[in-house]
């Protein structure tokens, strides 16, 4: 069991296990919605992905009850979209 001053760490990345045809971080907003969030207000996150993923998990962990400012996130690009 970890001591107080090791807070419980999860890690979750979906990259290798991604579904034909699903959009990208598809499986990891799943499995982040599915993870048991105890304490959500010491629970820090950063969350990157195609942009659809971040902004979406970072609305599930608000509506968890996280702290905005505890969360960073990012989108590293658009599906469809060429890059410049």
């Amino acid at each position: 069991m970890p001591s107080p001053a090791t807070p419980p760490r999860a890690s979750i990345c979906a990259g290798s296990c991604a579904e034909e045809g699903a959009r990208p971080g598809a499986a990891a907003l799943r499995a982040l919605e599915e993870l048991a969030i105890e304490t959500p207000a010491t629970l820090a996150a950063y969350i990157a992905g195609e942009q659809a993923l971040p902004t979406q998990a970072r609305r599930h962990l608000v509506g968890a009850g996280v702290p905005k400012e505890r969360i960073v996130f990012t989108g590293y690009w658009r599906q469809g979209k060429a890059a410049l």
